[in-house]
């Protein structure tokens, strides 16, 4: 993995929980859409009088029977696009986290602060008290060591 796609992984890292909670939301929402509008479509058979019996389904059956296969099916698609996508998001901030958890205290810090925190050079170097330029270094280098490990 290159280093650029190593920082915009970290830029996006505080967006993956709110991005979570977002996509579970839908799929709960899809559920129970799906779970009303099946249930509100009811499969009864008319009652005609005067007509011969057969084994056949009558029509207004069938025809309630595929509406609610045709919703089932939309509502199954999203379900699984969701799901796809939550899975997608957990793997990256599972990939940040594990490549984080690799790196030492201060290279951590420096890309904490650079990345999520979204701090300056010059708030970092005066916070780690590491000059600027070296604080660019760390950065490089917790940068490479992080594409080794995700890849």
């Amino acid at each position: 993995m290159t280093t650029d796609d190593v920082c915009r992984m970290l830029e996006d890292y505080p967006n993956y929980s709110q991005e979570i909670v977002k996509l579970n939301n839908d799929l709960h929402n899809i559920i129970r859409a799906m779970d009303e509008n099946c249930r509100q479509m009811s499969i009864h058979g008319m009652v005609i009088s005067g007509m011969p019996h057969s084994n056949k389904i009558s029509d207004p059956v069938y025809n309630a029977f595929m509406e609610t296969e045709k919703l089932t099916v939309h509502y199954m698609e999203e379900i699984r696009r969701l799901s796809l996508q939550i899975v997608e998001v957990l793997k990256d901030k599972t990939r940040v986290d594990d490549a984080m958890g690799r790196l030492t205290a201060y290279e951590r810090t420096i890309l904490e602060l650079r990345y999520i925190k979204r701090y300056g050079w010059q708030h970092i170097a005066d916070e780690t008290k590491y000059s600027d330029r070296q604080c660019r270094s760390i950065r490089d280098k917790a940068l490479c060591k992080m594409g080794k490990c995700m890849q």
